[in-house]
């Protein structure tokens, strides 16, 4: 709900205030830096030693210490195969990944239980960077041509629906789970439905 709403009130600001092309570079570079800087923060090392000393630079009451292992332990192993991934829904097979990780902060939890519980960092380490930008631009070019034939209203919903869900997707679900799929899929049918529906509707009353 955060998520969707920050997106929600950045779109608005957006609208009201005349950014150009080099404020949009520069946003996105900034996200970059805050984005290396909180990767840089994660666990790198998974000997048994580094992870009894180990000592959270993230408070674990922001993220829970088995989120900072998993991401940490994924990242890591996505470094080994970085254009490709491991393949699609195989990250709980990768080599020590059902190796418990024996902090006294994660009981016996694994370093991937399942999957990452990031869909970014699953698609980054399954499908690898190829896989992944694709993935990026296929969701971006997709509301895209939605976002085009909304009326403002209907825009600012499309906007906060993908914050929230993309949002809740960065601590959750695997991106795998069929019925996680289908529930944005079907979702931003009924979106994309509507505004078409009402899109067509304004343009038979002009004529």
């Amino acid at each position: 709900m955060l998520v969707g709403t920050f997106a929600l009130i950045v779109f608005k600001m957006l609208k009201k205030l005349n950014f150009n092309k080099i404020f949009f570079f520069s946003f996105a570079v900034f996200f970059s830096i805050i984005a290396s800087l909180f990767i840089k923060e994660l666990p790198k090392n998974f000997d048994q030693n580094s992870i009894n000393n180990y000592n959270f630079k993230i408070p674990i009451s922001v993220l829970d210490a088995h989120r900072q292992f998993i991401w940490g332990f994924s990242l890591s192993k996505f470094r080994e195969k970085p254009i490709f991934g491991y393949g699609p829904d195989t990250s709980n097979f990768i080599e020590d990944g059902q190796r418990v990780i024996g902090s006294k902060f994660t009981g016996t939890m694994k370093f991937i239980p399942s999957h990452p519980h990031n869909f970014l960092i699953e698609l980054i380490l399954e499908t690898g960077l190829l896989g992944t930008l694709s993935f990026i631009m296929f969701i971006i070019v997709l509301n895209y041509k939605i976002f085009l034939k909304a009326n403002t209203k209907e825009r600012g919903f499309l906007i906060f629906f993908n914050g929230y869900f993309w949002g809740a997707s960065l601590v959750n679900f695997s991106f795998w789970q069929a019925w996680w799929q289908c529930s944005y899929f079907f979702l931003l049918f009924l979106i994309a439905s509507k505004i078409i529906k009402f899109s067509i509707e304004q343009r038979n009353e002009t004529f």
